[in-house]
């Protein structure tokens, strides 16, 4: 982020989302401006720990953790991409099939096995690799889900984000978006100009 402002992170406020849903709204908007959580891979490590994960910390050389940061951000482009194509955003074209190669071709399925007493979940690859492969599961669950739960894109021109609709009449991604829309609208309706 810019120095000097201060980015609220949306990732809290997305914690009821899938998440898929949340890596893609890792890019926000805030005062016109686009900031990127993922942006270096400092900011990468803070989003993960907020998206709940279990990685405490991606111990890794600045070589590799750049090159785990990029394979992050390929993913949230191919979900994001397929997720534009999904909400009618864009039309399928040779990047959809790019895109849809590459989350099939880095997502493997998780094994159950057991560690000591403990059952677990995982495809016995590096921690930074399982939570990339959670984020694509997630975006499977989402675009298969049913109609009532279909992704959607928050409908304000200013906002990236994209929701899953747990609660059928939600038409906002955060009540504050809903209400920074309806505010926007009020001060440039007719009754606003005779003021």
């Amino acid at each position: 982020s810019m120095p000097g402002h201060r980015v609220p992170t949306r990732s809290t406020s997305l914690s009821d989302q899938p998440l898929a849903i949340n890596l893609i709204n890792t890019r926000t908007r805030h005062r016109g401006l686009v900031f990127d959580h993922l942006s270096d891979p400092r900011g990468a490590q803070l989003w993960i720990r907020a998206a709940g994960s279990s990685l405490r910390q991606i111990d890794q050389s600045g070589a590799t953790a750049l090159q785990s940061l990029r394979a992050l951000r390929r993913t949230r482009y191919s979900i994001t991409h397929l997720a534009e194509v999904q909400t009618g955003q864009r039309r399928p074209s040779a990047e959809t099939q790019i895109c849809i190669a590459y989350l099939n071709q880095h997502r493997s399925p998780a094994r159950f096995h057991l560690a000591g007493e403990q059952l677990a979940i995982g495809s016995g690859s590096t921690p930074f690799e399982e939570f990339r492969q959670a984020c694509i599961d997630s975006a499977t669950a989402v675009f298969a889900a049913p109609e009532r739960l279909a992704l959607r894109k928050c409908p304000s021109d200013q906002c990236l984000h994209y929701f899953v609709p747990y609660i059928e009449a939600r038409v906002w991604c955060s009540p504050a978006c809903g209400n920074r829309t309806r505010v926007a609208r009020q001060g440039n309706s007719p009754h606003a100009a005779s003021r």
